[in-house]
């Protein structure tokens, strides 16, 4: 399979579980990437681990519903990777999340790498591989504006040191907020395993189309010469259904598919 879209239900944000994912089926998507950071209405690994079995069947029923697949999940828990004293907190809700997805068929759950330091951040994502085991689902980190990872430099050099067992999740956003040309993040492609996509500028993470700076023209051929064949996820902030709209299309003329 070539690359194939997905969309993020952070695009339709605003909306509870069920109703988010039935609007990404509305809007024609065949795959989508759940939004699971502790506290989230869509998926909470917090209520997960506390055995929530409300929470675990509504996602279960409304995914057979709409008849989509699920190409990641985007996952932050109580404690970061970088937060010494919180791993088994972190770890608790990690597994209760796997045992979700694995029940979902989900291939890809990426985490924040947190704030603090890289040493701190590699145990922390060494100890998730390990409680990942062989479950057969990808873990990866994302180089996120405001981590330890948030500079191409210290990306590479954390997932230089964890590769294969954790790979990067790339979201050109949070590069173009600081200001750093995309060319510069080149080396990060070769452990790219899962794709975020939204417009930024200087300062902000997530922009109208017509106002952002990414150059996703450079970011799917330059993905593509790496031979990278995984989910192109839509992941627009404040549920801009126009701006994903928009994106969708662009993406489409560069030759992604609906998968």
């Amino acid at each position: 399979m070539d690359m194939h879209l997905g969309c993020s239900t952070l695009v339709v944000g605003h909306l509870p579980l069920a109703s988010a994912l039935r609007r990404i089926r509305e809007l024609g998507y065949h795959a989508c990437d759940i939004f699971a950071f502790a506290g989230s209405p869509h998926l909470d690994p917090v209520r997960l681990a506390a055995g929530d079995m409300e929470h675990r069947q509504e996602l279960t029923q409304t995914l057979a519903e709409t008849g989509l697949r699920v190409s990641g999940v985007n996952a932050a828990f109580t404690c970061q990777p970088t937060e010494p004293g919180g791993r088994a907190q972190m770890l608790q809700e990690f597994r209760a999340l796997l045992a979700v997805t694995r029940d979902f068929g989900c291939p890809h759950i990426t985490v924040q790498p947190g704030a603090g330091s890289l040493p701190d951040a590699e145990d922390g994502l060494r100890a998730l591989t390990q409680a990942n085991g062989d479950s057969g689902i990808c873990l990866a980190f994302e180089p996120h504006q405001g981590s330890v990872a948030e500079l191409p430099t210290d990306a590479l050099r954390l997932v230089e040191r964890l590769w294969p067992a954790v790979g990067i999740t790339y979201d050109p956003s949070h590069f173009a907020m600081q200001d750093i040309p995309l060319p510069l993040t080149t080396p990060l492609l070769r452990y790219t395993t899962h794709l975020h996509l939204r417009n930024a500028a200087v300062g902000r993470m997530s922009v109208p189309m017509h106002e952002g700076q990414v150059d996703f023209s450079w970011v799917i051929a330059a993905l593509r010469y790496q031979g990278y064949q995984d989910a192109v996820v839509i992941e627009y902030l404040d549920s801009d259904e126009e701006s994903a709209a928009i994106l969708r299309d662009l993406l489409h003329e560069l030759g992604v598919d609906d998968g």
